[in-house]
Parts: C-alpha cells; structure tokens; sequence
C-alpha cells in the first residue's frame, strides 16, 4: 500500500507537567519528509480528555502518532477511545509503554505501532504501509528498531525550534549526546539497549554553539550513563561549560570516578553548573548481584562523600521491592544514604515494566504488581504488602518533607532523640496520605505535629515547628501554634521600636512568635518588606530583653 499524497499528521502526547517536552516527537518533527505536514500538539496529563480531543479534532489531521509512556499510557488509550467513536481514523503509537507486550492496544482500533526509535521507521511506514519496526497486527513479529546516529545528524536538530522559542525560559530543555546503556540492570528498559552510541563532537558542538542564543530554564541530558565514558564526559562538560551559563542535569555512576574526574566536578565552573542524578537503588550486595548492577559499594560511598562535601548537587535514589531486597536491608541501605545528607534522596517502588528481566521472572520473585501503570509492586517474596506500604510512606513523607525543608530543624530535633530516619519519616508520610485537605498549609503542619508528638514533648514541638514556618513565612500571618499573648507581643514590639530595630510604620509587616532555636525558647521576629521578599528577623532573648538579627 503506498501513501504519496501530502498529509497533516499530528505528533501527540501528554508529558508529566507543562514544564517538560517530549524530545522524542520533535525528532519525528526534523525528519518529516518534506511532503508531509508534522503538526506537534503537547498536552499534560491533567488535560481532559474531552479538551485533547477536542484540539486534536480541530486540527484536521490525516494521521494521528501517539507517544506512550507509562504516566500517559491510561489516559491516551482514553483519548484514542473517544476519537474512534465518531469516525475511523489512522491511528499509530510509538514510546516505550507500546514497544513490548503491546497486543492489546490493537482492541482499541489502532493501524500500527512503531517499535522502538521510530526517527526514519515512522516516516517510510507513512510513505509505503510498511517498515522495520512497525507492527501492524495483534501477534505479529516486529522488530524493536535503533536509528543510525550519523542518519539523525543530517537533519535540523530538535532543540532549537521555532516552536519553542518563546517557551525555552520556562521549560526543561532534553539533550541526548548518547543513546543506549553500558548496564543490564534488569529492572530497567534501557538495560535492553546496547551498545552505547554516541552523536559526533562536531555535531553536539554545533548544537551547543546554537543553543547559547536562548536561555533554557534547565537542561537535562537524557544519556542513561553519562560518565559511561570519562573521556566523552569531559568532552561535553567542557562544551557546555564554554557555551552555557544555566544548570545541567546528567545521571552518573558514582563508583567509577577516577581522582581527576571529581577534581574537575568541584571546580567552581562544573560545580555551579551541574547537578547529578545518581541511582543507588541498594546497597545489599545479594540484591545488586540479582539485579545485574555491579557497584563496588565502598567507592560509591567514597565518591559520594567527596562530592557532597565539596557542595556538588547530588539527587539519590533508592528503590524498594527488588528481588532479596527485605524491609529491614531496605532502611539500611535508607540510613546509610541519609546519613550522607545527599542534596536530594528519593525513595521509589519497584516498577516491573515490560520486556525488562524483572517483567520476565516476575512469578520466581513471587511479584505481585497493579496491572496497569506504573505497575508498582504491591509485595514479593521478601518483602509483604505492609512493608511496601511502609516504603511507600516513607518515600511520600520524604518527599513533601524535602521539597522545600519546611520541616528541617522539627525532624532533626526528633531524630537527635534517636528515631530513626526511616521510622520517622514512614510516621510523616501515613500521616500526610490521610490529610483531608493537603493543600491547606496550617492543616499540614497540625498533621507533622500529630505525627511526630509520640517523640518530642508539646511546647518543644510547637516552637520548633513554628521557627520552619518562620524560614519560610513571606507574607504577615499567624503562626500555626499560637503561643504568645497580645501583650507580650505588644511589649516585644515596643521594645523594637525603642532600640531602633523596628520603625513605627513597619508593624504592620511585622510577625512574631515564640520558637525554639536549638535548645532555646525564644521569640522570633519577623520584618516583612512591601514586596514580600526575604525577612529579616530578629531573636528576642526572653531572659534579658535583648534582641539579635539571624539570618536565614
């Protein structure tokens, strides 16, 4: 079947949020032939599915490519539903979510899905109604395809388009300088991808030169090992660092840093630059020899150590359920990374995703997972449903809590009482999970006090939990635990006055009340400015009357 007459074809998907963009279907965009008409339509995954469809209606388009990843795959199969209830319609997917185990999306009415990197594999099954890659049928056998690199280099790149120009301050920009992965970690679809292969120096060069004309909010390098290499790591850091004044993202092994690679990552030039990714996931040797993660456990540490020490952003992440994970190695290996107070530490649930080896050996783990996506695991064979959900607690709690550390010095008050971290954190999170209004601020900080009030006596509590409300205050408002009367407060303020801290036309931008700073109660004022920017604040020594300004 031949299709040689000039179509509008829609490139469609839902990210995660706003701030993200698919780099995957602006790569379908560059390499349109040039006969057809590539229209890019970006929605979230907060999009109704009446307003997609809607859009996408209004659009005319002869051909509609869906990308499916595991956070947008229940909400396309949706869309695709309501778009083939009024008329037939030439419907085809690609994305991770529908290169493996992907029969059932042909019940939906679909003509084809392109199986892995559909770059050149999308556009010859557009021109002819068949290609290496496309599946076109429930059971047929189609190959997962890779696209030639040094194929991709020949056409505009995807970073600098027109489309994106007014938006690139208040986006996320995606760079690949590689594709593929050295590791074979079985809980992981790019473990499916080798070898490595790496875009050409001239070629990213050129890019990079191009880029500096605009000013991206972030950049995140979506290599899947980005010191796979430590030859080409330096190459493109040395790059971007000539080119670039924003931050970069890219995920590393920490084991492998040799002596000059952490030199230059803490030189101020890298250091302020760059932000590293770096998946632990356990530190149970059983666990990481199951896997097929091969990570040498004292280096890890050692690296991170250094990095940490010498101010290097360093998000960490854990994940609990693996196969001979138990929950009690879980918070060890937990307690080890907290203890190295990594800049972020994120806790995540197994996800057995399709075609991995996790996905295969599932039934020998015992693994009981959600059916659908993300296909989290609800238990195995070490780890019961209870202990997930402690995790899961645990992971929730940690991330409200360290998002913006509105709670910092209140947790670190209760574990310097000996709770551990994994504990304390697991309270927080089923505390938080019942919260019937989680986006009431004063509400919240009544829950973290319930929670933690089993481990620090009530006015401790109270006064500590009101100096992190403090940190952050902005705006004149009361503070959740009122503990000082209009008098005292009246007396505070003429005090201010009096010593020339304050001036009479500043109260009512004034906040104040009693907090624990350390191990001492004291009074803490807050001075707001008009624009509501940083406070200053000043203690007030409630023994002898005396005041002094704090910073934050």
């Amino acid at each position: 079947m031949m299709y040689n007459y000039s179509m509008r074809v829609g490139l469609i998907t839902f990210n995660a949020g706003y701030i993200h963009k698919a780099l995957g279907l602006r790569w379908l965009y560059v390499c349109a032939d040039k006969d057809q008409t590539p229209v890019l339509l970006e929605f979230t995954t907060k999009t109704s599915v009446s307003e997609a469809v809607s859009i996408i209606q209004e659009n005319n388009l002869d051909v509609l490519a869906f990308s499916v990843s595991i956070w947008n795959a229940a909400l396309t199969k949706e869309v695709i539903q309501e778009l083939l209830k009024d008329q037939p319609r030439r419907i085809i997917l690609g994305g991770p979510e529908v290169t493996y185990d992907n029969d059932d999306w042909f019940d939906l009415g679909i003509e084809a899905i392109i199986l892995g990197e559909g770059e050149k594999a999308f556009w010859d099954y557009l021109k002819s109604g068949q290609a290496s890659g496309a599946k076109t049928a429930k059971g047929q056998a189609a190959m997962v395809v890779r696209t030639p690199l040094s194929w991709l280099e020949q056409f505009s790149d995807p970073y600098t388009l027109d489309i994106d120009k007014d938006t690139m301050e208040k986006r996320y920009l995606y760079i690949e300088t590689s594709r593929g992965c050295p590791f074979r970690c079985s809980y992981c679809q790019a473990s499916l991808d080798k070898p490595v292969r790496y875009f050409s120096l001239p070629y990213l060069k050129n890019v990079f030169s191009k880029l500096q004309n605009y000013q991206p909010k972030q950049v995140k390098f979506l290599d899947r090992t980005f010191n796979a290499d430590k030859n080409w790591a330096k190459s493109i850091q040395e790059l971007v660092c000539d080119f670039f004044t924003c931050s970069f993202q890219c995920e590393i092994m920490p084991e492998p840093l040799s002596s000059d690679e952490k030199q230059r990552m803490i030189l101020p030039a890298y250091k302020k630059r760059f932000r590293y990714e770096i998946g632990i996931q356990s530190f149970s040797p059983e666990v990481l020899k199951e896997i097929g993660r091969p990570q040498n456990n004292e280096a890890a540490i050692e690296n991170l150590k250094y990095l940490l020490n010498n101010g290097v952003v360093c998000h960490v992440d854990l994940i609990a359920g693996l196969p001979y994970e138990t929950l009690e190695s879980f918070q060890k290996s937990f307690h080890m990374l907290y203890s190295l107070a990594p800049s972020e530490l994120q806790l995540g649930i197994l996800k057995v995703l399709k075609g991995t080896g996790m996905h295969a050996n599932a039934k020998d783990y015992e693994l009981v997972y959600h059916p659908q996506p993300p296909y989290e695991v609800i238990r195995t064979k070490w780890m019961s449903e209870a202990d997930i959900q402690a995790c899961r607690d645990a992971a929730f709690g940690l991330d409200r809590l360290s998002r913006k550390h509105n709670f910092k010095t209140t947790v670190d008050a209760v574990l310097q009482k000996g709770v551990a971290p994994f504990l304390c954190y697991q309270s927080i999170g089923a505390a938080l999970r019942k919260q019937e209004k989680p986006e009431n601020l004063y509400a919240t900080y009544q829950t973290i006090h319930d929670a933690l009030g089993k481990w620090l006596n009530q006015d401790e509590l109270k006064q500590r939990l009101n100096f992190d409300f403090f940190l952050h205050v902005r705006v004149r408002c009361a503070a959740p635990f009122p503990l000082l009367s209009l008098d005292q407060k009246k007396h505070c303020s003429r005090d201010l006055i009096k010593k020339d801290f304050l001036k009479q036309e500043q109260l009512p931008y004034l906040v104040m009340e009693q907090v624990r700073i350390d191990d001492t109660s004291v009074i803490l004022c807050c001075v707001l400015s008009r624009q509501q920017d940083e406070a200053r604040q000043y203690v007030y020594n409630i023994q002898d009357g005396s005041f002094k300004e704090i910073y934050r």
